[in-house]
Protein backbone atom coordinates (compact mmCIF):
# COMPACT_ATOMS: atom_id res chain seq x y z
CA UNK A 1 0.00 0.00 0.00
CA UNK A 2 0.99 3.35 -1.24
CA UNK A 3 2.20 5.94 1.98
CA UNK A 4 0.60 9.06 1.98
CA UNK A 5 2.37 12.41 3.17
CA UNK A 6 -0.29 14.61 5.39
CA UNK A 7 0.61 17.91 5.85
CA UNK A 8 -0.98 19.75 8.72
CA UNK A 9 -1.48 23.71 9.01
CA UNK A 10 -1.23 23.39 13.04
CA UNK A 11 0.45 26.38 13.93
CA UNK A 12 -2.61 28.51 12.48
CA UNK A 13 -5.40 26.49 13.05
CA UNK A 14 -4.39 23.72 15.79
CA UNK A 15 -7.48 22.71 16.55
CA UNK A 16 -9.26 22.30 12.53
CA UNK A 17 -5.83 20.26 12.46
CA UNK A 18 -6.32 17.77 15.64
CA UNK A 19 -9.91 17.18 14.07
CA UNK A 20 -8.34 16.76 10.00
CA UNK A 21 -6.06 14.39 11.52
CA UNK A 22 -8.86 12.18 13.75
CA UNK A 23 -11.02 12.05 10.82
CA UNK A 24 -8.39 10.93 8.63
CA UNK A 25 -7.60 7.93 11.16
CA UNK A 26 -11.24 7.09 11.33
CA UNK A 27 -11.81 7.19 7.84
CA UNK A 28 -8.54 4.63 7.64
CA UNK A 29 -10.09 2.51 10.06
CA UNK A 30 -13.41 1.99 8.25
CA UNK A 31 -11.30 1.29 5.36
CA UNK A 32 -9.35 -1.15 6.66
CA UNK A 33 -12.27 -2.85 8.47
CA UNK A 34 -13.98 -3.29 5.37
CA UNK A 35 -11.08 -4.66 3.47
CA UNK A 36 -10.43 -7.61 5.61
CA UNK A 37 -14.17 -8.25 5.01
CA UNK A 38 -13.74 -9.05 1.24
CA UNK A 39 -13.31 -12.35 0.60
CA UNK A 40 -9.74 -12.68 -1.11
CA UNK A 41 -10.89 -14.79 -3.52
CA UNK A 42 -13.06 -12.21 -4.84
CA UNK A 43 -9.44 -9.91 -5.12
CA UNK A 44 -7.53 -9.90 -8.14
CA UNK A 45 -4.37 -9.99 -5.94
CA UNK A 46 -3.89 -11.79 -2.78
CA UNK A 47 -3.63 -9.50 0.45
CA UNK A 48 -0.93 -9.95 2.54
CA UNK A 49 -1.98 -8.67 6.09
CA UNK A 50 2.00 -9.23 7.37
CA UNK A 51 2.65 -6.55 4.62
CA UNK A 52 0.19 -4.29 5.51
CA UNK A 53 1.19 -0.70 6.59
CA UNK A 54 0.41 2.35 7.72
CA UNK A 55 -0.66 4.37 4.87
CA UNK A 56 0.02 8.14 6.34
CA UNK A 57 2.43 9.63 7.50
CA UNK A 58 2.42 13.38 9.38
CA UNK A 59 4.89 15.58 8.30
CA UNK A 60 6.06 18.48 9.03
CA UNK A 61 3.53 21.39 9.22
CA UNK A 62 3.66 23.87 6.64
CA UNK A 63 3.38 26.67 9.28
CA UNK A 64 3.83 26.47 12.78
CA UNK A 65 5.08 23.29 14.72
CA UNK A 66 3.62 20.28 15.62
CA UNK A 67 3.61 21.02 19.38
CA UNK A 68 2.07 24.45 19.33
CA UNK A 69 -1.23 24.91 21.27
CA UNK A 70 -4.51 25.91 21.27
CA UNK A 71 -2.63 29.15 23.18
CA UNK A 72 -0.98 30.00 20.14
CA UNK A 73 -3.97 30.09 17.97
CA UNK A 74 -5.84 32.37 20.71
CA UNK A 75 -3.25 34.78 21.80
CA UNK A 76 -3.29 36.73 18.20
CA UNK A 77 -7.10 37.56 19.14
CA UNK A 78 -6.29 37.93 22.71
CA UNK A 79 -4.05 40.63 21.63
CA UNK A 80 -6.32 42.73 19.72
CA UNK A 81 -9.64 42.23 22.14
CA UNK A 82 -7.60 43.51 24.89
CA UNK A 83 -6.26 46.73 22.87
CA UNK A 84 -10.01 47.44 21.58
CA UNK A 85 -12.05 47.18 24.61
CA UNK A 86 -9.26 48.79 26.82
CA UNK A 87 -8.95 51.59 24.68
CA UNK A 88 -13.30 51.36 24.84
CA UNK A 89 -12.75 52.15 28.00
CA UNK A 90 -10.98 55.18 27.57
CA UNK A 91 -13.46 56.94 25.45
CA UNK A 92 -16.97 55.21 26.84
CA UNK A 93 -17.95 58.21 29.08
CA UNK A 94 -16.42 60.87 28.12
CA UNK A 95 -19.45 62.88 26.04
CA UNK A 96 -21.64 61.74 29.03
CA UNK A 97 -19.92 63.26 32.28
CA UNK A 98 -19.01 66.13 30.21
CA UNK A 99 -22.88 66.56 28.97
CA UNK A 100 -23.70 66.29 32.57
CA UNK A 101 -21.28 68.85 33.65
CA UNK A 102 -22.37 71.75 31.07
CA UNK A 103 -18.69 71.70 29.42
CA UNK A 104 -20.40 70.58 26.19
CA UNK A 105 -22.82 73.82 26.26
CA UNK A 106 -20.14 75.59 27.10
CA UNK A 107 -17.90 74.73 23.94
CA UNK A 108 -20.77 75.37 21.51
CA UNK A 109 -21.27 78.85 23.28
CA UNK A 110 -17.69 79.51 22.74
CA UNK A 111 -17.67 78.38 18.80
CA UNK A 112 -15.81 75.32 19.29
CA UNK A 113 -16.75 72.52 16.23
CA UNK A 114 -17.72 69.30 17.32
CA UNK A 115 -15.03 67.56 14.71
CA UNK A 116 -12.41 69.52 16.96
CA UNK A 117 -14.37 67.97 20.59
CA UNK A 118 -13.98 64.30 19.14
CA UNK A 119 -10.53 64.53 17.86
CA UNK A 120 -9.56 66.61 20.80
CA UNK A 121 -10.59 63.60 22.91
CA UNK A 122 -9.25 61.00 20.59
CA UNK A 123 -5.44 63.25 21.06
CA UNK A 124 -5.58 63.16 25.07
CA UNK A 125 -6.05 59.43 25.35
CA UNK A 126 -4.02 58.84 22.71
CA UNK A 127 -1.14 57.98 25.05
CA UNK A 128 -2.67 56.62 27.61
CA UNK A 129 -3.57 53.76 24.63
CA UNK A 130 -0.12 53.72 23.56
CA UNK A 131 1.39 52.82 26.83
CA UNK A 132 -1.33 49.92 27.33
CA UNK A 133 -0.22 48.65 23.88
CA UNK A 134 3.23 48.50 24.89
CA UNK A 135 2.35 47.01 27.67
CA UNK A 136 0.41 43.84 26.35
CA UNK A 137 2.96 43.20 23.18
CA UNK A 138 6.10 43.48 26.38
CA UNK A 139 4.23 40.44 28.45
CA UNK A 140 2.81 38.91 24.98
CA UNK A 141 6.49 38.34 23.44
CA UNK A 142 8.94 38.74 26.26
CA UNK A 143 6.52 37.14 29.42
CA UNK A 144 4.71 34.53 27.56
CA UNK A 145 7.47 34.06 24.29
CA UNK A 146 4.81 34.74 21.79
CA UNK A 147 6.75 33.53 18.25
CA UNK A 148 6.72 36.13 15.40
CA UNK A 149 8.01 35.12 12.22
CA UNK A 150 7.04 38.76 10.61
CA UNK A 151 8.35 41.94 11.04
CA UNK A 152 7.36 43.50 14.43
CA UNK A 153 6.29 46.59 13.08
CA UNK A 154 3.63 45.36 11.06
CA UNK A 155 2.08 43.83 14.69
CA UNK A 156 2.59 47.11 16.12
CA UNK A 157 0.41 49.31 13.61
CA UNK A 158 -2.11 46.85 13.68
CA UNK A 159 -2.41 47.36 17.22
CA UNK A 160 -2.45 50.63 17.33
CA UNK A 161 -5.23 50.70 14.32
CA UNK A 162 -7.57 49.03 16.34
CA UNK A 163 -7.02 51.14 19.56
CA UNK A 164 -8.04 53.50 17.39
CA UNK A 165 -11.00 51.81 16.03
CA UNK A 166 -11.83 50.99 20.32
CA UNK A 167 -11.35 54.85 21.15
CA UNK A 168 -14.04 55.82 18.38
CA UNK A 169 -16.53 52.58 19.34
CA UNK A 170 -16.04 54.06 22.75
CA UNK A 171 -16.65 58.20 21.20
CA UNK A 172 -19.65 56.92 19.40
CA UNK A 173 -21.61 55.02 22.23
CA UNK A 174 -20.95 58.41 24.59
CA UNK A 175 -22.35 60.22 22.21
CA UNK A 176 -25.16 58.38 21.21
CA UNK A 177 -26.17 57.29 24.81
CA UNK A 178 -27.74 59.26 27.62
CA UNK A 179 -26.64 58.14 30.68
CA UNK A 180 -23.67 56.01 31.95
CA UNK A 181 -25.52 52.61 32.11
CA UNK A 182 -26.39 52.94 29.05
CA UNK A 183 -23.56 53.49 27.44
CA UNK A 184 -21.64 50.37 29.66
CA UNK A 185 -24.13 48.42 28.12
CA UNK A 186 -23.35 49.27 25.07
CA UNK A 187 -19.69 48.34 25.40
CA UNK A 188 -20.53 45.30 27.17
CA UNK A 189 -22.66 44.05 24.86
CA UNK A 190 -20.18 44.18 22.13
CA UNK A 191 -18.12 42.16 23.94
CA UNK A 192 -18.61 38.66 23.53
CA UNK A 193 -20.24 38.67 20.23
CA UNK A 194 -16.55 40.35 19.02
CA UNK A 195 -15.05 37.28 20.66
CA UNK A 196 -17.36 34.17 19.77
CA UNK A 197 -17.80 35.49 16.16
CA UNK A 198 -14.25 37.22 15.37
CA UNK A 199 -12.09 33.95 14.97
CA UNK A 200 -10.37 34.33 18.33
CA UNK A 201 -11.54 31.03 20.00
CA UNK A 202 -12.70 28.88 17.27
CA UNK A 203 -11.48 29.17 13.75
CA UNK A 204 -14.37 31.39 11.73
CA UNK A 205 -14.60 27.88 8.90
CA UNK A 206 -16.04 26.03 11.80
CA UNK A 207 -18.82 28.28 11.97
CA UNK A 208 -22.16 27.66 10.58
CA UNK A 209 -22.87 29.60 7.57
CA UNK A 210 -25.20 32.51 8.26
CA UNK A 211 -22.44 33.27 11.17
CA UNK A 212 -19.53 33.17 9.31
CA UNK A 213 -21.53 35.75 7.02
CA UNK A 214 -22.47 37.93 10.50
CA UNK A 215 -18.16 37.46 11.27
CA UNK A 216 -17.13 38.96 8.28
CA UNK A 217 -18.23 42.42 9.16
CA UNK A 218 -16.72 42.11 12.40
CA UNK A 219 -14.15 44.74 12.90
CA UNK A 220 -11.70 41.85 14.20
CA UNK A 221 -12.52 39.03 12.06
CA UNK A 222 -9.91 40.44 9.40
CA UNK A 223 -7.53 41.93 11.68
CA UNK A 224 -7.11 38.76 13.53
CA UNK A 225 -6.09 36.93 10.37
CA UNK A 226 -3.91 39.35 9.93
CA UNK A 227 -1.87 39.27 12.71
CA UNK A 228 -1.90 35.23 12.75
CA UNK A 229 -0.21 35.65 9.08
CA UNK A 230 2.28 37.89 10.20
CA UNK A 231 3.08 36.27 13.53
CA UNK A 232 3.16 32.11 12.48
CA UNK A 233 3.97 33.27 8.52
CA UNK A 234 6.12 35.94 8.56
CA UNK A 235 3.80 37.65 5.38
CA UNK A 236 4.05 41.27 5.21
CA UNK A 237 1.56 43.92 4.23
CA UNK A 238 2.07 42.71 0.25
CA UNK A 239 -0.44 39.85 0.67
CA UNK A 240 -4.09 40.64 0.69
CA UNK A 241 -4.97 38.21 3.94
CA UNK A 242 -2.52 41.25 5.68
CA UNK A 243 -3.53 44.24 4.09
CA UNK A 244 -7.73 43.30 4.29
CA UNK A 245 -7.17 43.62 7.84
CA UNK A 246 -5.50 46.95 8.14
CA UNK A 247 -8.13 48.34 5.57
CA UNK A 248 -11.05 46.83 7.16
CA UNK A 249 -10.02 48.45 10.73
CA UNK A 250 -9.87 51.35 9.34
CA UNK A 251 -12.86 51.38 7.44
CA UNK A 252 -14.55 50.45 10.64
CA UNK A 253 -12.96 53.33 12.79
CA UNK A 254 -14.28 56.32 10.22
CA UNK A 255 -17.43 54.74 10.06
CA UNK A 256 -17.43 55.49 14.28
CA UNK A 257 -16.34 58.62 14.04
CA UNK A 258 -18.89 59.64 11.15
CA UNK A 259 -22.01 58.05 13.37
CA UNK A 260 -19.92 60.19 16.40
CA UNK A 261 -20.31 63.68 14.34
CA UNK A 262 -23.81 63.31 13.47
CA UNK A 263 -24.48 61.93 17.24
CA UNK A 264 -22.94 64.79 18.01
CA UNK A 265 -25.11 67.60 15.71
CA UNK A 266 -28.14 66.42 16.64
CA UNK A 267 -27.94 66.60 19.94
CA UNK A 268 -26.15 70.28 20.29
Amino acid sequence: MTTLSVLLFKGLYSQISVTLGFELLRGLERFLVDLVKIPQDTLNVTLDMSRLVFPLEFEEPVYGSTDSSFTEFMAPGVILTITYFMAVGLTALSFIIERKEGLLDRSWVAGVQSSEVMLAHLATQMLVMLVQIALILVFMFSVFQLPCEGNMIWVVLISILQGFCGMTFGLMTSAISNDENTAIMMALGIFYPLILLSGIVWPIEGMPTGLRYVSYILPQTYACNSIRAILYKGWDITYSTVYLGYLITTAWLFIHLAITLIAIRIRK
